[in-house]
């Protein structure tokens, strides 16, 4: 674990041909690797994605813990490969061969013996995680469509040009996993913006509902008549319109770098990439599990919550708003984003809650928000550049920027986007332990985190170099 001085952590990320030098590589980050693959060939979303590398990384997690408790007879990648394996293998099912390739790469030599002894551990707590998340909500359809795009409430969320469907609204009621500390099931209507829509059930008393009622009600979309708005309204117009001449070039590119659109590991790859690039190289099997482990909770669980804002107060999109036109702008019917507009409700900016709240759990971890990484991003098309940041609250600001630049987002979404993120990621980090142990009915977690005498219980105290592609 670095101590609780700022230190600096500068770790480049090249985009080279090359193999260059790594951070952390151990078997928990192949099996990483292995899941972002998937999510890139697959095009899976970020909100999806969040939760197939946390369950990946919760089980890793977990099963490494077990065989802590018996006094680590196991090997431990052995008890590493199975968790994921059977993880990865019962989601995705069409790509088993696969993982049976890396599975028997990291473990093949092994006697038969050692093998058993590993899937003897590892196992049941995969089953158990797997069963827990049987019910968790975001299988359900929740039977909503938005105001029209032409005539509905001014200031409400409508469909946006070429968007024919909304992602994910049951996601708003989805079983957080460790946010709040009490997780109550849903049970009843909620949401007072939902009133209007005769077909609604989409918003149910549920984990988001309650940390939003208790610790998010300062965070709302701005007054339609107020000076502020105007503001927005005029910024976005001006900044993230497709043909802007406003925008400078850099952040023409900013809007690209943070994108993480279909093809890439998600905005959620992005920072496990920041994370693997940080550790020392020889950071346990353990660590790096528990690590990935808050970071995928944290990402899964602002996903949830910042989903229950979008649709509590189902806010407009830019596009709508600038080519509708309002008491106070013309309209401009022929306006156009740079990014295309993502099919669900404005504010906030989830992309950014994803990451204030990633970056919350990175904070943590290292005991500073002042570590200076560099990184590079996954949209090869525009060749760009990779950046350097001086804390990750930086990095979460600039991705608040880029979807402004993007054309997609209000200003004001940012920062409260930022602000909600962070709130999350302060909550997992605070509840991550006991989480765990309630998942699997253990107190694996709280007795490591005891020994530890911390949060975030990392040996090393080295201050992390390396490399690490992105992609």
């Amino acid at each position: 674990m670095v101590s609780s001085r700022a230190v600096t952590v500068i770790c480049v990320v090249l985009l080279a041909s090359s193999l260059p030098t790594r951070g952390a590589y151990n078997a928990v980050v192949e099996w990483q690797d292995a899941v972002e693959q998937v999510v890139r060939q697959y095009n899976i979303s970020n909100q999806i994605s969040a939760k197939f590398y946390a369950l990946t990384n919760i089980a890793q997690y977990q099963a490494l813990l077990a065989n802590e408790a018996q006094g680590n007879i196991v090997n431990d990648t052995a008890v590493t490969a199975f968790a994921a394996h059977y993880i990865l293998s019962y989601y995705w099912p069409y790509k088993q061969n696969v993982f049976d390739g890396i599975i028997a790469k990291q473990i093949g030599d092994l006697p038969a013996s050692e093998k058993l002894a590993a899937r003897t551990v590892a196992q049941p707590y995969a089953i158990k995680l797997i069963v827990s998340r049987i019910n968790d909500s975001t299988q359900q359809w929740a039977d909503y469509q938005p105001a029209s795009a032409n005539n509905g409430p001014v200031g409400v969320y409508a469909f946006t040009p070429n968007q024919t469907f909304v992602l994910y609204p049951q996601l708003a009621n989805a079983t957080t996993i460790a946010t709040p500390k009490a997780n109550p099931p849903p049970s009843q209507q909620a949401g007072a913006a939902f009133a209007q829509y005769s077909n609604a059930d989409t918003l149910t008393v549920g984990p988001a509902q309650t940390f939003f009622s208790t610790k998010l009600t300062q965070y709302k979309p701005l007054d339609l008549n107020s000076a502020e708005y105007a503001d927005n309204f005029n910024t976005v117009a001006s900044l993230g319109s497709k043909n802007s001449t406003a925008r400078k070039q850099y952040d023409t590119e900013t809007a690209w770098f943070w994108a993480d659109l279909d093809g890439t590991s998600t905005v959620n790859g992005h920072y496990y990439t920041i994370a693997k690039s940080l550790l020392p190289n020889d950071t346990s099997l353990l660590d790096t599990a528990e690590l990935f482990a808050r970071l995928g909770s944290a990402q899964f669980d602002s996903n949830i919550v910042g989903w229950y804002v979008k649709f509590y107060y189902l806010f407009w999109r830019p596009v709508t708003a600038i080519r509708r036109g309002d008491a106070k702008h013309p309209a401009d019917p022929s306006w156009t984003p740079l990014l295309a507009t993502p099919a669900h409700p404005e504010y906030p900016s989830t992309h950014t809650v994803t990451a204030a709240a990633s970056g919350q759990v990175l904070a943590r971890w290292f005991k500073t928000d002042n570590v200076t990484f560099t990184v590079g991003s996954e949209y090869a098309a525009k060749k760009l550049a990779p950046r350097t940041f001086s804390s990750f609250s930086d990095a979460a600001r600039e991705v608040g920027w880029s979807r402004l630049y993007g054309g997609i987002h209000f200003p004001h979404s940012g920062p409260d986007g930022q602000g909600v993120g962070d709130k999350v990621g302060e909550t997992v980090s605070d509840n991550f332990p006991a989480a765990v142990d309630s998942i699997f009915g253990t107190n694996f977690a709280a007795t490591h985190a005891a020994s530890a005498n911390s949060p975030s219980p990392a040996a090393n105290t080295k201050a992390a170099t390396g490399r690490r592609h992105f992609v």
